[in-house]
């Protein structure tokens, strides 16, 4: 049940990023701080994600990424 919630929440945010016009990483970084509780949480990316900075910036906030190379 916890993983609905989450996907509700990340749902829920989705059209401020498009309000915002940021980008894609800096969108998902904000949609992803915004989970709640302290518990490592893992999401999977496509290839575009995929670069040294960006993986290091989900580390710090307690996410593993699982991005395609």
């Amino acid at each position: 049940m916890a993983g609905r919630n989450t996907m509700n929440a990340l749902v829920n945010t989705a059209p401020l990023r498009y309000l915002k016009k940021v980008s894609n990483r800096d969108g998902a970084l904000e949609m992803l701080g915004r989970i709640p509780g302290s518990r490592r949480v893992s999401v999977g990316a496509d290839r575009g994600y995929d670069s040294r900075d960006f993986v290091s910036e989900f580390r710090e906030v307690n996410i593993t990424p699982h991005i395609a190379q």
